[in-house]
Order: C-alpha cells, then sequence, then structure tokens
C-alpha cells in the first residue's frame, strides 16, 4: 500500500516483536545493571536536581546518544536522526504479555526513571486486576 499524502513526522517506523522486546529489555537492563553505569546515572540525577521530569529528559537525551542507537543497530533497524522515536515506537508491546512486561519494570528501575517505570506499573496492576 503506498500512502501518497501521508506526511510522516519521522523517516522511520518500527515494532519489536515481543521477543525482541524481551531481548532489547535485557540488553539495556544488563547495561545499566554495571557499576560504570550506575555511576553515570548517579551524575545524571544531581544534574537533575532531584527534579524527576527533569532527569527523564536527560536521561532520554543520553540514550538517544549513546544507547539508542546501537540497539537500533544491534537489531538491523536503519538508524536516523530520531533514535528516542525509533525505540519508543519498537517497544510499544512491552506491556502486551507479563515477562516483557517484567522485564521493561525491571530496566526503568535500574534507569531510576520513575516516569517510565509508574507507567509500566500501571500497567503490570491494570493486568492483574482485569485477570483477577
Amino acid at each position: 500500500v503506498t500512502l501518497s499524502e501521508f506526511c510522516a513526522e519521522q523517516g522511520f517506523y518500527a515494532r519489536f516483536t515481543l521477543s525482541e522486546c524481551r531481548a532489547a529489555h535485557r540488553v539495556i537492563r544488563d547495561m545499566f545493571a554495571r557499576e560504570v553505569m550506575q555511576r553515570k546515572l548517579d551524575q545524571l540525577q544531581l544534574e537533575s536536581g532531584g527534579d524527576d521530569f527533569r532527569y527523564h529528559h536527560i536521561l532520554v537525551n543520553m540514550l538517544g546518544e549513546t544507547v539508542y542507537p546501537m540497539l537500533l543497530q544491534m537489531f538491523g533497524i536503519p538508524g536516523d536522526s530520531q533514535p528516542v522515536q525509533t525505540v519508543t515506537h519498537c517497544f510499544a508491546s512491552s506491556h502486551f504479555e507479563i515477562e516483557t512486561l517484567q522485564l521493561w519494570i525491571e530496566t526503568e528501575l535500574l534507569l531510576r526513571n520513575k516516569l517510565k517505570a509508574t507507567e509500566a506499573f500501571k500497567y503490570w496492576a491494570d493486568r492483574f486486576q482485569r485477570n483477577g
């Protein structure tokens, strides 16, 4: 299907399969479990002055400059000028199943990303509320 009038906000869209979501979350989780990366996060928290929103934005900028381009390359996804948006689209299925959702939560907690951890926990709570 060709959409001749479609004006995309970014040049490339992709979605990870659930298996790819799990693998990508594991890569990020394992990377940030290392002491050197935790020290880097210490620096980002100091820079944010304790403001969770500011920390989130500083973290996302760092991920977009260093981690996400590497992650896209690992999965054979073309690099573009908006790696944060591309990876965000890729991870859109992270809440579809428990194992992937758990990995997402672990990753956000390691990243100290309260905003995204809260979002992931809301999916978790909703899932258990619906399923009893």
